[in-house]
């Protein structure tokens, strides 16, 4: 029995779980997205009036309890760039999203966890569908082996709406939604219940509804691809959770990976680190170490004059070295600088990089 995780519970999302929930391969469910139903949602996905203005997550959740009541169901209200790592881990990750940049964030989660996932998207005009499946490995193909400077120039564009259309809707009818979705869930149980032979691995299918035809193309590992970690993580899962554990008895741990004057930085997976702020009023600098989102979520204040301090471009960093780690830091637990359960830490020395889960409470 498995345990999916679906990213994204719009057009597409809202009508893959139905087949989820009734699919005999399928244990648990993991549902994210960060949205509230709106009114234009109506017409494109499938909920009802009364879950406008509720947690998409949460309303999906519900309707998957009434068709299946025994199967475990964990609605997560959050973009996924914002989850631990961790979290993500799963038997597969199916992904209904409309962003370039978020489907980018899945792609390097699959492959640094080892979890297959599922990709799916609809174009309005073209009543196109289509599907790709991925399976991690250092020779196989990913999302970005088929990118080129145009993508990465796109990143932060949302498609494919287009103008005049409602926000956060496709423009996509049901039922070609419902094609994707129906194809998208085909993909997982062929993985899930052992027919991956047949499974659309390193290849995608486009269907054409307008003109009645589909075609499929494959992939190949791209040898300049810029996704870094195709061969994977090794995660070491740590058996303390973030308020167990000090920030001095995690770079402890980097005393068995290096030699007496090598270099130690560490990362926590899709955070960035805050190691200075600056006081509004005077300027003085006031080091720390902490992720951003809890830096800017704090309202810290200058020790010389009282006046707010603010977070700087130059302050931020995805490795931090342990030299620039404050003592008075190293002595706080790990929940302090901003790590939760199931985030993934790297520990890094000239010589490797080495990853560790930290634990839930």
């Amino acid at each position: 029995m498995a345990h999916v995780i679906l990213i994204g519970a719009g057009a597409i999302g809202s009508q893959v779980l139905q087949h989820l929930a009734r699919s005999p391969h399928v244990s648990k469910i993991t549902l994210i997205d960060p949205g509230r139903y709106d009114t234009g949602n109506t017409r494109g996905q499938h909920i009802d009036l009364h879950d406008v203005g509720r947690s998409k997550a949460r309303a999906q959740a519900r309707r998957l309890r009434r068709i299946t009541p025994a199967l475990p169901v964990v609605p997560i209200r959050a973009a996924v760039g914002r989850l631990p790592l961790g979290m993500l881990r799963g038997s597969v990750i199916l992904a209904a999203l409309d962003s370039r940049r978020a489907r980018m964030t899945v792609n390097q989660a699959a492959w640094r966890l080892g979890v297959p996932w599922i990709d799916s998207g609809v174009h309005a005009d073209g009543m196109l569908a289509r599907v790709r499946v991925f399976v991690p490995g250092d020779d196989a193909p990913c999302l970005e082996c088929g990118w080129d400077q145009a993508d990465y120039d796109a990143l932060e564009q949302v498609y494919p709406c287009a103008p005049g259309v409602i926000p956060g809707s496709t423009g996509a009818s049901p039922a070609l939604s419902g094609v994707a979705a129906a194809f998208e869930a085909i993909e997982c149980d062929k993985l899930l219940g052992g027919e991956a032979a047949h499974a659309l691995v390193g290849r995608d299918v486009l269907i054409d509804t307008r003109h009645h035809i589909h075609s499929v193309t494959g992939y190949r590992r791209n040898p300049s691809c810029r996704m870094p970690d195709h061969g994977g993580w090794q995660i070491t899962a740590l058996d303390a959770a973030p308020d167990s554990m000090t920030v001095d008895h995690l770079l402890a741990l980097g005393s068995t990976l290096r030699g007496a004057r090598a270099s130690l930085a560490l990362r926590i997976a899709g955070r960035r680190l805050a190691t200075e702020l600056r006081c509004e009023a005077c300027d003085a600098p006031h080091a720390i170490c902490q992720t951003e989102r809890l830096t800017r979520r704090s309202r810290l204040r200058c020790r010389q004059c009282a006046a707010h301090l603010r977070l700087t471009g130059f302050g931020l960093h995805d490795f931090v070295s342990e030299t620039a780690v404050p003592v008075s830091v190293r002595e706080q637990p790990l929940s302090a600088i901003g790590v939760r359960a199931h985030d993934v830490i790297t520990l890094r020395t000239p010589e490797l990089d080495a990853h560790f889960e930290v634990g839930a409470p």
